[in-house]
């Protein structure tokens, strides 16, 4: 405790304050649903052990919110609320009122798809799929851009209903759909979701600003960020981080004040995309905090907490 003197202080995220600067960070799980997405009670229970430990906030694993664009968008075990609106709801409130009890706060993180990391998926750009390289996703529209828009802010009312303290998008990391919109080397579009950074972070923008609009501009949105990406290429990483060609930590600083701008109220990070995957889930090669040098450098770019992800996620 000597070294992290602020650990066990309050911090306030958007309008609400969490007990520590202790987290849960996301994982998702498919043991934590029931046949219609709903929170069985093995996985409330298993949510639970960590709001009893003393855990300032929980953030709960990706459910892509989507119902029309991408199908079948049911995948991992993870069913969206939309599915089955009122059972969702009721084992939902269960769960939020029995970890507010620990004094405990709670996060539902809600994505946007995964492009090209799903043979199914369509991307921004016509991309090589990770899983099969020598096929090239489908292109989103922008009327399906703005369709999965709508149904995240319509999913992160619902799970301000339930009871959830907050929302976190999912994701700008990973290699997901929100990164592939931000990186130069997966967008390539001419139309609104395209062009300068500003431009390629119209889908952050809109979440963000949709989401406030239903839920209140004191409802906590955190995003999910990946703070450098590890890659030479397309399933070329770099080891080293030399001759980077997805988001270097100079991009994410001015990433992460663009998402203040737009009104997110803090910035979950951790780095690497499943072209580097040996950053997103470190083997014992990597260093211990190795993400800890660039999550410094962006939280002296931005004024809202920054959580980043080693053995343990701790605000800086």
């Amino acid at each position: 405790m000597k070294s992290y003197p602020n650990l066990m202080k309050p911090l306030q995220i958007g309008g609400i304050q969490i007990k520590n600067r202790l987290a849960v960070a996301p994982l998702g799980t498919n043991r934590l649903y029931g046949p219609k997405g709903e929170y069985t009670d093995n996985g409330i229970e298993y949510i639970l052990e960590r709001a009893r430990g003393g855990f300032g906030l929980i953030v709960l694993g990706n459910v892509v919110g989507d119902m029309e664009v991408d199908k079948p968008n049911i995948v991992d075990g993870q069913i969206p609320p939309s599915y089955a609106p009122n059972t969702w709801k009721e084992s939902a409130i269960r769960l939020t009122e029995r970890v507010h009890m620990y004094g405990c706060k709670i996060f539902y993180q809600v994505g946007m798809g995964r492009g090209r990391m799903r043979n199914n998926e369509k991307a921004p750009s016509a991309l090589p799929k990770y899983t099969n390289p020598d096929e090239l996703t489908e292109v989103l529209t922008e009327e399906e851009i703005e369709c999965k828009i709508k149904w995240i802010i319509k999913t992160a009312q619902m799970a301000k209903s339930a009871g959830f303290d907050g929302v976190e998008i999912h994701a700008m990391h990973w290699g997901y759909l929100l990164d592939q919109f931000e990186m130069t080397i997966s967008n390539q579009r001419t139309d609104r979701f395209g062009g300068d950074l500003e431009h390629r972070l119209t889908c952050a923008r809109e979440i963000v600003e949709g989401i406030k609009a239903v839920c209140g501009k004191d409802f906590p949105v955190s995003m999910r960020l990946g703070m450098k990406s590890y890659i030479r290429g397309f399933r070329q990483p770099s080891l080293d981080g030399t001759q980077e060609a997805g988001r270097d930590i100079e991009e994410t600083c001015e990433v992460g004040k663009l998402l203040e701008k737009f009104g997110y109220d803090m910035l979950n990070c951790n780095s690497g995309i499943y072209d580097s995957f040996y950053y997103c889930a470190p083997p014992a090669y990597i260093p211990k905090g190795h993400n800890l040098h660039l999550s410094k450098q962006l939280k002296a770019a931005v004024n809202i907490p920054v959580f980043a992800r080693d053995e343990m996620m701790i605000r800086i």
